[in-house]
This record gives structure tokens, C-alpha cells and sequence, in this order.
């Protein structure tokens, strides 16, 4: 479809379109992109989506660490972080997870969050140490040509603003 540039009828270049796999896989990872996003503030009280997962996902730490591999244990690792935030014996609690940003990569998309953690006073806590922090950080997702996450590698995390010390390290190390 070429238009008129408007100053003198010299036709404008085609614009380029994907092609049909390219647009089926762009397609997929949207919608994976949307289900997760959707699911964000529910993470600390129900597991992800699993429809949204390659079967060999991979969970890594920000020291590179494996934490899970395969869909199934990548969900137990949820659903334990489920258990853990609503256990009555546990003196914290995670709110709702916020998506604060975005950002596409080559093979994947880059959400950052940030999720507000508050410390039940089983104890009275020492002057001065706060009874709610924020805990944030970065999901680093792969995706595969259908669109699912194929790897999920934490990364950036802070308490209150400040870089934990494994986050500080893994960037020292180039991990």
C-alpha cells in the first residue's frame, strides 16, 4: 500500500510486516505477557498461570542459582511462597505485587515490581525498624516461539531501596 507523501505524489515506502510465524509468535507473547501482568498482584496468594509456561521452565536466583526446573516445580515454588505468606506461625506478610515496568528484550520481556512486606509485631521490633518495607527487584523472562516462558531469573532485588547483598554480588560476578 504506498501513499502519497503529500509534496509532489512521490510514493512512500511500503511499511514492512511480520510474517505469518513471527506474528503468531508475537501474538502468543502477548498474551502470556498479559496473563502474567494480570496475575502480578496475586503472587504471594496463588500460584501463576500455568498455561503461560514452557514445560522445562527454569527459575534462577540472582546468583544464577537453579531454584526449579520443569512447570511443576516451578508452580510448587509458588505454591510454597503461597503457603509461607498466609501462614499464621510466619511474622510477614506480602501485599499485592505492582508491575512498575516493562521492558522487551531480545528473547523475552523484563518485568520490574516491587511488593510491600509487612512484619506482624509478634515481638515489639527495635526503635526505629519500620513494620512495613518494600521488597523489589526484576523478572527476567525467556520466551519460546510459542510464546510461553521458558526461564525466569530474578535479578535487582532490594529491601527498602537498598540492593541486596546477593543482587550486589551477582552484578560484581557478571551473572
Amino acid at each position: 500500500l504506498a501513499t502519497n507523501d503529500g509534496a509532489g505524489g512521490n510514493p512512500l515506502p511500503t511499511p514492512p510486516f511480520l510474517s505469518a510465524a513471527d506474528f503468531s509468535r508475537s501474538c502468543a507473547v502477548h498474551r502470556s505477557i498479559g496473563a502474567v501482568t494480570a496475575y502480578a498482584p496475586a503472587s504471594f496468594s496463588e500460584p501463576p498461570p500455568a498455561a503461560a509456561l514452557a514445560d522445562g521452565i527454569v527459575l534462577t536466583g540472582d546468583l544464577g542459582q537453579e531454584l526449579a526446573r520443569g512447570r511443576d516445580s516451578y508452580l510448587a515454588v509458588f505454591a510454597g511462597l503461597v503457603r509461607i505468606n498466609t501462614s499464621p506461625l510466619l511474622p510477614l506478610t506480602a501485599g499485592e505485587v505492582e508491575v512498575t515496568g516493562l521492558v522487551p528484550s531480545a528473547d523475552g520481556v523484563d518485568f520490574y515490581w516491587r511488593v510491600p512486606v509487612r512484619v506482624d509485631q509478634v515481638l515489639p521490633l527495635p526503635l526505629g525498624v519500620p513494620s512495613s518495607v518494600e521488597l523489589s527487584g526484576r523478572s527476567a523472562y525467556t520466551v519460546d516461539d510459542g510464546g510461553r516462558f521458558t526461564s525466569h531469573q530474578l535479578g535487582d532485588l532490594r529491601l527498602a531501596g537498598r540492593r541486596l547483598p546477593s543482587s550486589t554480588l551477582a552484578e560484581f560476578l557478571g551473572l
